[in-house]
């Protein structure tokens, strides 16, 4: 199979090299190295979860291709003391190789969710590059963007006090202008904000979207 550029393309764009290369020089912020290997072993068992529900898009494409998919099976085994930090790096390199080789933007996108779970044994900070995974929904679903925000409120529902614990610790990033960093932002937010705090629930980004007036019920299908 060819291997892809993925060059980046405007907002909601795949990213390409250069963003990577930014992602892995965010891991070097204060708080980035000082985590425990048992903070990571909470965090990889949550982004496996996360990863593993885009993993179809990346499989549409690629039904022979098991990298990904044995990257989120890596995150779960360093969860539970099963394989060592060197072979966690190994499986994600190959997740990302494997988002490479892929053309489609949810695939590329899937399999950087998988990859950013799995190295979430060698550095915590990895743990938001699960929002590759609502980004890949971005191009996948009809809904688009607003597709996106919801798996991302699905991530933070499905994330432990354990786990908000730990990202409690990373240090936060600030909003950024593309859809991804908007992706991130709202992740560790709302995985680091009062339960009573409603700014990322769907309802109150309808409302400041301007989509829904502040008195109007949402109905539930």
């Amino acid at each position: 199979m060819a291997q892809q550029n993925n060059t980046a393309s405007g907002d909601g764009a795949v990213p390409g090299r250069a963003q990577v290369a930014k992602d892995r020089a965010r891991t070097k912020a204060p708080g980035a190295l000082t985590l425990g290997e048992n903070d990571r072993r909470i965090l990889a068992l949550w982004a496996a979860d996360c990863a593993e529900r885009t993993l179809p898009l990346f499989l549409a494409e690629a039904p022979d291709d098991p990298r990904p998919r044995e990257a989120i099976e890596g995150a779960r085994a360093f969860a539970h003391d099963e394989i060592r930090i060197g072979v966690a790096r190994a499986l994600a390199a190959s997740a990302h190789a494997a988002a490479r080789e892929v053309s489609s933007p949810a695939a590329i996108a899937a399999a950087r969710a998988t990859g950013h779970a799995v190295a979430t044994a060698h550095m915590a900070s990895h743990a938001p590059g699960v929002t590759y995974g609502a980004l890949a929904l971005s191009h996948a679903e009809p809904e688009g963007e607003k597709a996106a925000h919801g798996e991302v409120l699905w991530q933070i529902s499905h994330a432990s006090p354990e786990v908000k614990a730990v990202m409690r610790k990373l240090p936060p990033r600030k909003e950024g202008k593309g859809l991804l960093a908007r992706l991130v932002h709202q992740l560790q937010s709302g995985l680091t904000t009062a339960p009573e705090h409603d700014y990322f629930t769907q309802d109150s980004m309808e409302r400041r979207s301007g989509k829904r007036p502040p008195n109007a019920s949402r109905t539930l299908s």
